[in-house]
């Protein structure tokens, strides 16, 4: 490709990420230059990351990350959820600056996740 943008970043490195291939995704991620890595492309790897459950990676990143934007505190919380992690969710959930329909919406089923949780466990 002769020339890269932001978009074709982040269409790369969601590419990676949907088939599985994470460690591919990071490293370009990675190679990203830093003009062109903005609150998507931060946001598209995270959520690889939590797709796949694995939400060291996905903490490590998001708390680098210089902004977030409501997709990846939703990817978090639902990374965290998916695995069963039901207290880092809402440890995450906490932390979300702006509360709005969506996130009251979440709160509410906290109880459910949190008895489902225990159901399952």
């Amino acid at each position: 490709m002769p020339t890269r943008n932001a978009v074709s970043w982040i269409e790369m490195i969601d590419g990676f990420a949907r088939s599985g291939d994470l460690v591919t995704a990071r490293r370009t991620f990675n190679e990203v230059p830093f003009e062109l890595k903005n609150v998507v492309t931060w946001t598209v790897m995270i959520d690889g990351y939590a797709r796949k459950g694995e939400m060291e990676g996905a903490r490590l990143l998001f708390e680098d990350m210089p902004q977030r934007n409501f997709f990846v505190w939703s990817s978090m919380i639902s990374g965290y959820c998916k695995i069963g992690n039901v207290k880092e969710a809402r440890a995450i959930f906490d932390r979300v600056p702006v509360r709005n329909l969506v996130t009251v919406s979440i709160k509410r089923l906290n109880p459910w996740l949190t008895g489902t949780v225990k159901l399952s466990g």
